[in-house]
């Protein structure tokens, strides 16, 4: 498996093309979903010759592992050119169950295009969770140039797992720079374990700062009587 793994971030078009000619089908997909499996990370990025290969390559492997092959194929090419890493998302769908690959992506089509052609891809991917993590991958690609424009952005998104997801990401990056700010952004998710999630991170680290601060916003805001107990208790163990 370790073989496998680094084999396939060095030449993974090579891998695909020899383990094919393995007789066994249930050995050809067992070695591919360890190459490929999420414990192989995606750490590596290929020339563009290497790529083409590779992209071929994906196409001649088994049905029940080939969104693997195209998540990796999407890293690769998203240094290189976010928008066919796009284009080959979109044509394996299956590829956006990784998280890492989605939020990559998002932040190489804003870094690299720009932020409309983010937001639509982002909004154009099959499942709730991915745009959420497309949305988020948007925010930490523009945050560090325009944190206000981010701010902007996403005000002007509509109601939605994106917008949530997005607003959640802006409270977390900007939780040390203004955490009065980050705190709101955090109460202004819908989504229940977001909102959960975000506001404890945010608190936590406001508290690390100013532990008055923070008790006073969580006992003013207007989050559910439940979430405020549970933010207040988190608190008790702060100095």
């Amino acid at each position: 498996g370790e073989i496998g793994r680094k084999f396939a971030s060095q030449n993974p078009a090579q891998l695909i093309q020899d383990v094919m000619k393995l007789p066994d089908a249930g050995s050809r997909e067992e070695v591919l979903r360890v190459a490929f499996g999420a414990e192989g990370g995606f750490n590596f990025t290929l020339t563009r010759e290497g790529t083409e290969a590779f992209r071929k390559a994906v196409d001649s492997m088994p049905e029940s592992v080939r969104n693997l092959g195209a998540a990796h194929l999407a890293w690769s090419l998203g240094a290189l050119d976010p928008q066919s890493a796009a284009e080959v998302i979109r044509q394996y769908p299956g590829a956006v169950e990784s998280r890492n690959l989605v939020e990559n992506l998002g932040i190489r089509l804003t870094e690299k295009v720009d932020l409309p052609t983010a937001q639509v891809w982002a909004a154009s991917l099959p499942t709730a969770e991915a745009q959420g993590h497309g949305f988020s991958g948007i925010v930490a690609g523009q945050y560090s140039e325009d944190s206000e424009a981010t701010s902007e952005w996403v005000r002007s998104l509509p109601p939605g797992f994106g917008r949530d997801s997005a607003a959640s990401s802006l409270a977390n990056r900007a939780k040390e720079d203004d955490p009065e700010a980050a705190f709101a952004w955090a109460a202004s998710v819908q989504d229940d374990k977001l909102r959960n999630d975000a506001a404890k991170e945010v608190i936590k680290s406001w508290a690390a700062v100013d532990r008055h601060a923070a008790q006073q916003a969580v006992e003013e805001s207007s989050l559910p009587a439940d979430q405020k107990t549970s933010l207040l208790n988190s608190l008790s163990g702060q100095p």
